[in-house]
């Protein structure tokens, strides 16, 4: 029995209970995650009904993850279809995967623009330039060039000072309810009529900040300034450069800052999602 065929009888089994499985994407760092009918099942392909947020991800990344207690492990599958202004999806191509569901305890961001960040290593005279990749409460992400790069020097568990400035990062957080990228431009001329209707084949409100937090006065607004571990090195020699995961060491200041900064970023994906949401349904109906 291929793995499709039993992905199907499985997903005919659920059909058959309650309906309801968990489709999740990444966007932009953030896990864009929402329930999911199962409305009808094909030889090859599912329909399923599901929050207009999910159909916008489902537009743009064209693919998604199948998570139920009764799969063994998460089903990826592509975006045979979709019917915007009836929040419904068509779903093909299953497979099983090694995908795991993202640990909502720390979200983690893609900044929307090239962010710089120093790092210095301890005893160090001068600190070294990199970007960051993405960030959360709990760490960050930095892509150091290769001819900044020495192994002995960036192994995991060496402790370093982080410096960056995050955009918006003073502002007092809007309160959201899903983690989404800055307002888009034209999007009739990006979003076509033939792309929803045949692509090639977490958001919840759980995800957001809790708490209400303002900067402390004494440092620049979105500046943060914290000690970290280097946890994991990733060779991307490809792009000419290493990324660094770096877990920040407590620091009421830092999870301040970067909450708020986490929450402007949801809260612009928030606006980019029902905008793109709004595009397709409208020239689904043209």
């Amino acid at each position: 029995m291929n793995d499709e065929f039993e992905i199907l009888t499985i997903l005919q089994n659920i059909a058959r209970q309650d309906s309801i499985v968990r489709l999740e994407n990444i966007y932009k760092g953030l896990p864009v995650s929402y329930d999911a009918t199962i409305l009808s099942i094909g030889p090859n392909y599912i329909q399923v009904e599901c929050n207009r947020y999910q159909i916008a991800s489902l537009y743009l990344n064209r693919s998604t993850y199948i998570i139920h207690p009764n799969l063994s492990q998460a089903v990826s599958c592509t975006v045979a279809g979709l019917r915007p202004a009836f929040l419904q999806a068509y779903l093909g191509a299953f497979d099983y995967s090694d995908y795991k569901a993202r640990n909502r305890d720390y979200l983690r961001v893609n900044p929307d623009e090239p962010v710089r960040c120093e790092l210095q290593l301890r005893n160090s005279i001068s600190p070294v330039i990199g970007t960051v990749a993405d960030i959360s409460s709990d760490g960050i992400g930095v892509y150091l060039d290769r001819s900044y790069f020495y192994p002995k020097l960036y192994q995991p568990g060496t402790e370093l000072m982080v410096r960056a400035v995050l955009p918006g990062g003073g502002a007092t957080p809007t309160r959201v309810t899903m983690p989404l990228s800055n307002t888009v431009g034209d999007l009739t001329s990006r979003y076509t009529r033939e792309g929803i209707r045949g692509a090639n084949l977490s958001l919840d409100s759980d995800d957001s900040p809790r708490r209400q937090m303002t900067a402390s006065p004494a440092e620049p607004p979105g500046q943060i300034q914290a000690r970290g571990k280097i946890i994991k090195v990733y060779p991307e020699l490809h792009s000419g450069r290493y990324r660094l995961g770096i877990q920040f060491l407590p620091d009421d200041r830092t999870v301040t800052v970067v909450s708020q900064y986490i929450s402007h970023r949801q809260a612009a994906i928030i606006r980019e999602f029902k905008t793109l949401y709004d595009v397709i349904g409208k020239l689904e109906k043209v």
